[in-house]
């Protein structure tokens, strides 16, 4: 508001008010901003909560290997099953190197009986013999066998390790009794699947 002619304005009353616009006007920043702050923080913790499963699944997927999921349901007895270990290497998506998956396994009879189970239970779920150069390996102990379903190849080996000589301590009272006895571990069977390419590139077919 102009001062009227003749009138003289205070400049301590006109800086006094100058002074105070100034502050309304940094106090409305002020709440503006940390209106936009909160605003801000609640997009972020809904998009949190909303995005957490799709994340968890998504991870979930990506480490699953429906390859080892198949491995698993194979039809194959208690007996032949023990102790599964599973070893993977390579990308799942051949990227620089496809996945070679390896699962290992105990059984508690002899490798001929074992991998009739598992040639069975092969058969059942698709696979096909695969007539290979090299398999089974030459002067390879056990039982080996070549197989193939879709863009995949499985090599089976059921084999008995070597066993192990034990002494025994010699009992007076029965002076038969022998000194040592074989220990022999457990039939041991693996199941190695590749990707088709992954093979025949490596193998040069």
């Amino acid at each position: 508001m102009a001062a009227e002619p003749g009138i003289t304005v205070d400049p301590l009353f006109s800086g006094t008010r100058e002074i105070r616009t100034n502050r309304r006007a940094a106090l409305r920043r002020e709440l503006d901003e940390v209106r936009r702050v909160r605003t801000a923080t609640v997009i972020l913790l809904v998009l949190a909560i909303l995005g957490a499963p799709l994340t968890f699944y998504a991870i979930r997927e990506a480490a699953s290997d429906p390859v080892l999921g198949h491995l698993g349901a194979l039809e194959v007895p208690g007996w032949a099953a023990r102790d599964p270990q599973d070893e993977v290497t390579g990308s799942r998506w051949c990227i620089g190197q496809c996945r070679l998956r390896q699962r290992i396994l105990r059984s508690e009879r002899a490798p001929d009986e074992t991998s009739a189970v598992y040639t069975t239970a092969l058969r059942k779920a698709g696979w096909v013999p695969w007539k290979i150069a090299g398999c089974p390996a030459e002067g390879q102990q056990g039982v080996e066998s070549c197989w193939q379903r879709d863009e995949y190849v499985l090599d089976l080996w059921v084999y008995q390790p070597e066993c192990e000589v034990q002494l025994k301590v010699p009992d007076p009272n029965q002076p038969a009794t022998p000194l040592a006895e074989a220990v022999c571990p457990p039939t041991v069977v693996t199941l190695k699947i590749i990707n088709r390419v992954s093979f025949e590139t490596e193998n040069g077919a």
